[in-house]
């Protein structure tokens, strides 16, 4: 008996969700462009066959995922899954990784009854320690705020940026590098009267070569560490009030960044003693001091 070898690989997975993709044609596209001034974000998404604008809610979930979203509890103030994050956040900062917060979970997923347990393990748990759990009192201790967007976050971590800038230095312009600012974050450093500077991977401005084909470098959205020291000198470090990566690089398509690029950059900030954040995906960030 002769074997063949497969030219795909075998499935790991089976697809219990699909979304009809509309027919649409050169002269309708035109036509949506022309009427929208070109603007991407105008662009309606009925019509797209696929959108590179988004990188959120565009891959499949698993079976797994979808019977989590059940367990959702749509109540706009201390739902469900308000508690969840919370504890995850206390894992995370204060117990050192002690997965309380799978309990938590549990008491979700379970659908738990009992009033008196869910107000010890759950709504009232460590009300008066530690990260709180509201009141006033969270504003007077160490804390972390759970905000519902990434671009709300970052309006308001920019007007605190601005409101200490102002006090130290009135009528001061700054300028801010980074591998490539997300327009709100461009927007937001502009608003408080400063000077966005991206200083993209230096294999991006090359020309398409023959072929069409580029060396292979999956981390075409790092910062040009040489050009932000040339930056740093050329401006003061004085003048450079932070230094921003996003991870991955949107502006430029959501291209990768590198371990290294962070390292080599986080090394720079430490030598001109210029506070170093790093923004993945607008959702998760960490001051690097």
């Amino acid at each position: 008996m002769k074997e063949y070898s497969l030219s795909v690989k075998v499935p790991h997975h089976a697809s219990y969700v699909v979304r009809n993709i509309p027919n649409v044609t050169v002269e309708q596209r035109e036509r949506a462009l022309k009427a929208t001034h070109y603007n991407e974000f105008a662009s309606p998404a009925g019509m797209l066959t696929i959108d590179m604008l988004s990188d959120s809610g565009t891959t499949a979930m698993t079976d797994v995922q979808w019977a989590a979203m059940f367990l959702g509890d749509e109540s706009y103030g201390r739902n469900k899954g308000y508690y969840v994050l919370l504890d995850t956040f206390r894992d995370i900062f204060e117990r050192g990784g002690e997965k309380n917060w799978k309990k938590i979970i549990d008491l979700v997923r379970t659908d738990c009854t009992d009033v008196d347990k869910m107000m010890d393990e759950m709504y009232l748990c460590e009300y008066e320690g530690g990260l709180f759990n509201g009141g006033a009192a969270q504003m007077e201790r160490p804390n972390a705020f759970i905000i519902q967007q990434g671009r709300a976050a970052e309006s308001i971590l920019f007007e605190i940026v601005k409101k200490i800038m102002v006090e130290r230095h009135p009528a001061k312009s700054f300028v801010i590098p980074s591998n490539g600012h997300f327009d709100t974050t461009e927007g937001n450093i502009k608003q408080m009267g400063s000077i966005p500077r991206n200083l993209f991977n230096k294999e991006l401005l090359f020309e398409v070569p023959e072929g069409g084909k580029y060396e292979k470098n999956p981390f075409k959205g790092d910062m040009d560490v040489r050009k932000l020291v040339e930056l740093i000198e050329a401006v003061g470090s004085e003048n450079v009030p932070l230094i921003y990566t996003t991870i991955t690089n949107n502006t430029v398509c959501g291209q990768a960044v590198s371990m290294k690029s962070i390292r080599e950059t986080a090394e720079i900030a430490h030598k001109y003693d210029i506070p170093f954040r790093s923004c993945i995906h607008k959702r998760l960030s960490k001051v690097w001091k």
